[in-house]
């Protein structure tokens, strides 16, 4: 779950009368009270939720966002979004981790080698995944200093599991963005220490349950950037809209709502 307004996760409050919103502050509740208290209803009134607020709950941990996109070569002109994003800290352990999403404008002339999944072009295709990792990485770890998995010391450096994923349209038909999903675990340099990272950041991508609570974070991405981000042309032929307001029809019959305005609001 997100601000409704600033998009921050972690610790947040209830709106106290539908308790379908959520704010992590008191003053981000106050600037949007103005748009929401004409859908908001107290508990002992029809229940009323906005259709493209109701987000999935799988995360386990806290999710760092951050919504401005980062330049990969500067000076590009003709550059198309990526979403960088992964797992960052001690996978073992929701409290010792996070999950980040970020944006990366990279060159429009990537595109073609992403798409390319041919042996061919594996090594242009494993350069690319270097070097965007250069480019995230200070945003991604320079907030805090986290200890090494191996021996407990400060961790001086990650080890940077990334691999490349295009995907341009979701089975159910809505624009989507290429991503690279990295693992990035925490180590002092010592060479067991390393090995014990990679260890890690292994058995991170073969648990079900991680990889579930990933793969949500990244369809969050995708939607935050074709609702919010992306340029109007862009955003109105996403398909987004439309489908989570199919999205949201399937969830909202699940608690026992009707539609009352379409693809908008909905009570019991």
């Amino acid at each position: 779950m997100e601000c409704k307004i600033c998009s921050k996760s972690g610790k947040l409050l209830q709106c106290g009368g539908c308790k379908t919103v959520s704010y992590c502050s008191k003053e981000c509740q106050k600037t949007d009270w103005k748009a929401h208290k004409s859908i908001c209803k107290s508990n002992d009134k029809p229940k009323t939720l906005n259709a493209f607020k109701i987000v999935s709950q799988k995360a386990k941990r806290s999710i760092y966002i951050n919504k401005t996109p980062i330049e990969h070569k500067k000076g590009c002109t003709e550059t198309a979004a990526i979403l960088f994003h992964g797992l960052l800290g001690d996978p073992r352990d929701p409290s010792k981790s996070e999950l980040f999403r970020i944006y990366i404008l990279v060159p429009k002339t990537d595109l073609a080698i992403l798409k390319d999944k041919t042996p061919s072009s594996m090594v242009a295709r494993q350069r690319l995944v270097s070097a965007y990792t250069l480019t995230a990485a200070p945003t991604i770890v320079s907030r805090s200093t986290r200890p090494c998995l191996g021996c407990g010391r400060p961790g001086t450096k990650y080890k940077h599991d990334a691999s490349l994923g295009y995907k341009d349209v979701s089975n159910n038909g809505m624009a989507m963005l290429p991503y690279v999903y990295d693992i990035a675990v925490p180590d002092c340099g010592r060479i067991a220490c390393g090995r014990k990272a990679v260890e890690l950041a292994g058995a991170c991508r073969a648990n079900d349950d991680i990889f579930e609570e990933v793969w949500d974070n990244y369809e969050n991405g995708c939607r935050d950037y074709f609702l919010d981000l992306a340029d109007a042309d862009i955003k109105k032929n996403s398909g987004w809209k439309y489908v989570v307001g199919i999205n949201i029809a399937k969830e909202a019959e699940s608690l026992g709502l009707k539609r009352i305005e379409e693809d908008e609001l909905w009570r019991d």
